[in-house]
């Protein structure tokens, strides 16, 4: 980030940047926008900071430094700790997985969040017996995956797509809710 005399960039400003730093690997560049943020700019990081500097070190990885800032977040954890429990999932860490899921559900508005990412991380592994009490565990305790929690946890990168000849091309990737509508079936025809 260029810096000009008199500009200090707002907390919009550096999300945006903590985002691009996220998305392009800038792991480093990330976290010294975080700790700029706090000690240079006088601002007080967010939910949405603290979660997507989460997810930039998960992303890259480093599990043990992503937990250090869900921690650091605190109260406004709920969210970072989500896209740690993401992060554990997507590096198959099933023990720090499972604690993220633990902290998140103890936090009152995680919603069924954790709870699916939880399941879905033993689905992926193939423990459907782990998976099975976990969603025993939600009915019991009356937690519905809601279509809020879908969107939150629905893939934000785009889905690739074979080409032609079926070979994978970087013009060929279509993002996933974008994806064209399938035809209408020739038996049913159109629903509308």
């Amino acid at each position: 980030m260029t810096e000009v005399e008199e500009l200090v960039p707002d907390e919009v400003t550096l999300l945006g940047a903590l985002s691009a730093c996220s998305h392009s690997g800038l792991v480093d560049e990330g976290k010294n926008f975080l700790s700029k943020m706090k000690e240079e700019f006088g601002l007080e990081p967010q939910l949405e900071h603290y979660a997507c500097v989460a997810d930039m070190l998960g992303r890259a990885g480093r599990l043990d430094e992503a937990r250090e800032v869900v921690e650091e977040a605190g109260h406004v954890g709920a969210g970072a700790w989500r896209t740690y429990l993401a992060a554990c999932r997507m590096h198959g860490d099933k023990e720090r997985a499972e604690e993220a899921a633990r902290m998140l559900m103890s936090a009152k508005e995680s919603g069924s969040g954790g709870w699916v990412l939880l399941s879905n991380t033993y689905g992926w592994e193939g423990n459907f017996e782990a998976l099975e009490e976990v969603r025993g565990e939600m009915r019991r305790q009356g937690v519905q995956k809601t279509a809020e929690d879908t969107v939150k946890l629905a893939p934000s990168r785009p889905a690739p797509m074979l080409g032609p000849g079926n070979k994978f091309s970087p013009n060929t990737i279509v993002p996933a809710a974008r994806a064209p509508a399938p035809s209408p079936s020739p038996k049913f025809g159109a629903l509308l």
